[in-house]
C-alpha cells in the first residue's frame, strides 16, 4: 500500500512514478492470448505469431503518430531504449525503416515454447534483469505465478438491445452501461440539451465509478445494485435534468473511498467479426505510450506502467480506498470493450471498443448512443467527443463553434476545450442486416475486410 508514497507518507508525481521499476506490474497479455487460443483458436498457436514476427524481422515504416510521440517524450530520450529511437539524438523521421529483431526472435522463441517460456524461461530472467536490483518488483516467483482470470460479462437490455461489457478489474463496462441505461428512451434532435443529457449521465457514472470500483477479487464491489434498474431510473431523473449537474455523487450503497487513478490514453482496441458471425472485443495495453520506458533488450520491448492505475493513497478520511495497492491485484482500468447483441441474444449487432485512458468510457457511451438510435458509423466516427467525469464538461478542440458553445454555457456546463485523441474500432449491422465497419481517423486504425469474408462489407 505504500509503493507510491515517500517518506513523509505523501503521494509522489506520477511523472515520478511513471518511469519507475515501482510501476511495472506482472505482465498479462502473453498468458492472456495463449489461454484464448487454447480455448477458442482454430488456427496453430505458431501461425497466430507469424504475421507479427515477420513485421518484427522486416520492419515496417514509422508513422506520424509515432513520430510524434517521440518528439515529445523527454524522458524517453534519457531510458535504456533512447539508441532505439533516437540515433544521433533525434526521434526516428517519418518513413524510417525500424525493425526490431529481438522482438523477432522473441516471437519464434514463443511460438515453438508457448507461455511458459515466457513467465519461466529466458524471458522471464530478462525482464527481472530488466528491472534490476529494485526489492523484488516482479520477481520470477510473481512472473511463474501468474494465472488468467476469468469474470461474467455484464449485460443490459438497452434501446432494444443486449450490451454485454466487462466485469472485472475495469470500471468500463459498469459505467457505459449504467450512462446508456440513463439515457435510454431519451434522445432528442435538440443538440445542447442531447449533450446535457449525455454528460450528465457520464458524471453519475463516474460518481459510482470512483466510489465503489476496483478489482472484484479484492473488493466487494457492489454489481448488482449499481445495476439495478431502478436505482438507474432514479439516477436517469437527474441525468435528465435541463441544465448541467453541479456536483454528482455516488449512490449510497455502503461505505466506500474514492478511489483516484491515473488512465493514460494510450491504450489499443481491436474489434472482430469473422464469418460466422463470431465476434471479439478486446482492449489491451501497457499504459504509457511506452509504458514505463523500461526497455527489456533481449526480448525488444518495454515493459508496462499499468500500476498507475491505482490508487497512490490508500487510505481517504480515514477509510480505505477500494482501488488501494495490493499484492496480486489488478488496477482499475477505463477498458470498455463492448459486445451488442439483438434481443433474443443469439446474434452479434454490434463490437465496439477504444484507446483513451478514463476517456474511453466517454468515447464508448457516446458513439453506443448514437448507433443505438439509427446514427451511421461514419456520423459516429466524424462527431466531435463530449465527455465530463467530473466537475468539467470536456469538449474535442475546434469541433464546436461559438454558438454550441455558448448554448452549453448557458445550460451551466464548465467547458475545457482539448484534443482527444480515440480509436473507436467500430463493426455494426446496419438497418438491412449488412455489416459495416469504420476505424477512427483521429490514430492509424484501419477498417479492413479479410478474403474469407467477402460477405461483410466494411466502410473505412
Amino acid at each position: 500500500p505504500r509503493r507510491f508514497l515517500d517518506a513523509n507518507q505523501q503521494s509522489i508525481s506520477f511523472r515520478q512514478a511513471v518511469s519507475s521499476p515501482a510501476a511495472v506490474g506482472t505482465p498479462s497479455m502473453v498468458r492472456l492470448m495463449q489461454t484464448l487460443h487454447s480455448r477458442f483458436g482454430r488456427l496453430s498457436w505458431a501461425s497466430s505469431l507469424q504475421a507479427a514476427q515477420q513485421t518484427a524481422q522486416q520492419g515496417f515504416a514509422v508513422s506520424p503518430r509515432l513520430h510524434q510521440l517521440l518528439s515529445v517524450d523527454q524522458r524517453l530520450r534519457h531510458s535504456n531504449a533512447a539508441q532505439r529511437f533516437y540515433p544521433n539524438g533525434q526521434p526516428l523521421a517519418v518513413g524510417t525503416h525500424y525493425t526490431n529483431p529481438a522482438y523477432a526472435h522473441h516471437l519464434v522463441q514463443l511460438a515453438q515454447h508457448g507461455a511458459d517460456w515466457f513467465y519461466r524461461g529466458e524471458s522471464a530472467q530478462a525482464i527481472v534483469t530488466a528491472l534490476g536490483d529494485q526489492q523484488g518488483l516482479v520477481s520470477r516467483e510473481d512472473l511463474s505465478h501468474y494465472q488468467v482470470i476469468e469474470h461474467t460479462p455484464i449485460c443490459l437490455p438497452i434501446e432494444r438491445h443486449h450490451v454485454c461489457g466487462v466485469a472485472g478489474s475495469s470500471s468500463g463496462g459498469v459505467s457505459v452501461l449504467q450512462a446508456l441505461k440513463m439515457l435510454e428512451g431519451h434522445w432528442t434532435d435538440n443538440t445542447p440539451e442531447r449533450f446535457t443529457r449525455l454528460t450528465n449521465a457520464q458524471a453519475l457514472a463516474f460518481a459510482d465509478r470512483n466510489a465503489y470500483l476496483a478489482d472484484p477479487d479484492f473488493v466487494s464491489v457492489p454489481f448488482q445494485q449499481l445495476l439495478d434498474p431502478q436505482y438507474l431510473k432514479q439516477r436517469q431523473t437527474q441525468a435528465l435534468e435541463p441544465n448541467a449537474l453541479g456536483n454528482p455523487t455516488a449512490g449510497l450503497f455502503a461505505q466506500a473511498a474514492s478511489a483516484a487513478g491515473v488512465d493514460t490514453p494510450n491504450t489499443s482496441h481491436i474489434s472482430v467479426v469473422d464469418q460466422y458471425g463470431q465476434a471479439a472485443s478486446l482492449t489491451l495495453s501497457i499504459e504509457s505510450a511506452f509504458g514505463s520506458q523500461i526497455w527489456v533488450e533481449a526480448g525488444g520491448f518495454f515493459l508496462n506502467n499499468q500500476l498507475t492505475d491505482f490508487s497512490f493513497q490508500p487510505h481517504d478520511n480515514g477509510q480505505l480506498v477500494a482501488n488501494r495497492v495490493q499484492g496480486g491485484k489488478r488496477p482499475r482500468s477505463s477498458m470498455s470493450p463492448t459486445l451488442v447483441l439483438d434481443q433474443s441474444q443469439t446474434q452479434v449487432i454490434g463490437v465496439i471498443g477504444s484507446p483513451g485512458g478514463s476517456q474511453i468510457i466517454g468515447f464508448v457511451t457516446h458513439a453506443l448512443w448514437q448507433l443505438l438510435n439509427q446514427q451511421s458509423v461514419a456520423q459516429v466516427l466524424n462527431t466531435g467527443h463530449v465527455l465530463r467525469r467530473g466537475q468539467s464538461t470536456e469538449l474535442e478542440s475546434d469541433r464546436f463553434d461559438f454558438s454550441m458553445q455558448h448554448a452549453l454555457a448557458q445550460r451551466g456546463h464548465r467547458l475545457i476545450s482539448q484534443p482527444m485523441t480515440s480509436g473507436l474500432a467500430i463493426i455494426w449491422r446496419d438497418a438491412q442486416g449488412q455489416w459495416v465497419a469504420g476505424a477512427d481517423p483521429r490514430r492509424e486504425g484501419t477498417a479492413q475486410l479479410a478474403p474469407s469474408t467477402k460477405s461483410i462489407p466494411n466502410q473505412d
